[in-house]
């Protein structure tokens, strides 16, 4: 099977400039979900890529929204152990993370 990423939000910037996608990568049955956040320069096609900015795995649950033009929020249910990549900066952009056990 070949891997799927199924997009749950797309989120622009306040100031337009960039776009947060948070989707769930799916890799067949031999891997479990992953949640992931990339972010891209407005403009920038999403194209099957990895999260740069958040990649978990065992779950399907991932949100994002803008705080202001240079703050995003990613809203996870992973455990510390499932969690793969959490960067605090991309392209200048802070990011920080809230879990979500609901």
């Amino acid at each position: 099977m070949l891997v799927k990423n199924t997009i749950v939000m797309n989120e622009k910037s306040p100031d337009g400039k960039y776009a947060a996608v948070a989707f769930i990568r799916d890799g067949g049955a031999t891997s479990s979900y992953s949640p992931q956040v990339t972010l891209l320069l407005s403009g920038d096609k999403f194209r099957n890529k990895i999260g740069n900015v958040f990649r978990g795995e065992d779950s399907r649950e991932i949100k994002v929204y803008w705080q202001d033009a240079t703050t995003l929020v990613v809203i996870h249910n992973c455990k510390k152990e499932n969690i793969m990549l959490m960067e605090n900066q991309v392209y200048g952009i802070n990011v920080i993370y809230r879990y979500n056990d609901q």
